[in-house]
């Protein structure tokens, strides 16, 4: 098919081997490991440059690193990476190569703990492919310091082996995702972020009241340490002498006087302190106040 002839994204733009990327690789589902972990290679490879650049060198790649076998290239030693650096096909950087090596040991960890990278990576998404709906390059959602520092998190959860604290940064992970891909049009801000957040706090402490009732502390527990972790991604919390600083504000300023007036009072207050401090301890504040 000619290239003008079809309806693309602009960034392939008229060359022929990002066109080709494009139309035969690009946005589709990828369940094989081996080629899982190509692109997670070549995307590492990708850092600082075009991914032309990558798509160039690609068949050099998978000469260089074994087809991309991850069991081969994580036992890859100095003498190995020396090798890598000599040869002109690929990128000749010791940092990335080996980080290329240092992901495949931990490929393989990911591998023994949950059976394939298939199944830990599609996780995030509950097996679902995200479909967005943008129509320019403008729209797609831009990184935000919430998103980096789960990504971050997640690789030293990965590496130390807590359980907890990756099931949980993986939930949060899935909420991100799943904001992105719901089509509202809303960009993941700040507040968006602090909205999710709470909205995970809430449904944790909801858990650990409905365990305690049933006597099943073993599972409070877990909860509560879920609990923590989200809690760690929130604005630092305010003590109850600054909320009722805060209340005692937001009434002087909209004119709060009496309980007639815990409706608007309680809206202002919650807007203000939304992820600063926990919705019933902001509720039984304002009351107390207009009491």
């Amino acid at each position: 098919m000619p290239l003008t002839n079809k309806k693309r994204c602009p960034w392939p733009a008229d060359i022929r081997i990002m066109v080709k990327y494009h139309d035969k690789e690009w946005g589709v589902p990828v369940h094989n490991d081996r080629k899982l972990f190509e692109f997670l290679l070549l995307e590492g490879f990708q850092a600082g440059l075009s991914w032309l650049t990558i798509l160039n060198k690609r068949k050099n790649f998978r000469r260089a690193f074994d087809n991309f076998d991850f069991n081969k290239v994580s036992k890859y030693d100095k003498r190995k990476i020396n090798s890598l650096l000599k040869d002109e096909g690929i990128i000749r950087n010791r940092l990335k190569i080996e980080s290329a090596v240092t992901n495949a040991k931990a490929f393989l960890q990911v591998r023994k703990e949950f059976g394939t990278f298939d199944k830990y990576i599609w996780g995030f998404l509950n097996g679902n492919p995200v479909v967005n709906k943008f129509k320019s390059l403008k729209e797609l959602p831009a990184r935000t310091e919430l998103s980096d520092k789960i990504s971050e998190d997640l690789k030293d959860a990965l590496k130390s082996g807590e359980k907890i604290r990756l099931q949980t940064i993986r939930s949060i992970r899935a909420l991100i995702l799943e904001f992105e891909k719901s089509g509202t049009g809303k960009k993941l801000d700040e507040t968006e972020e602090v909205k999710l957040l709470s909205s995970a706090v809430k449904k944790r402490k909801e858990s650990i009241e409905q365990f305690r009732s049933a006597g099943r502390e073993d599972l409070a527990m877990v909860e509560e340490k879920e609990l923590k972790v989200i809690m760690s991604y929130l604005p630092e919390q305010l003590s109850e002498e600054e909320i009722m600083k805060k209340i005692q504000a937001i009434a002087k300023e909209i004119g709060a006087e009496s309980k007639a007036d815990f409706g608007k009072l309680m809206g202002a207050a919650m807007k203000e302190l939304k992820g600063k401090a926990d919705g019933k301890f902001v509720k039984e504040t304002v009351e107390k106040f207009l009491s």
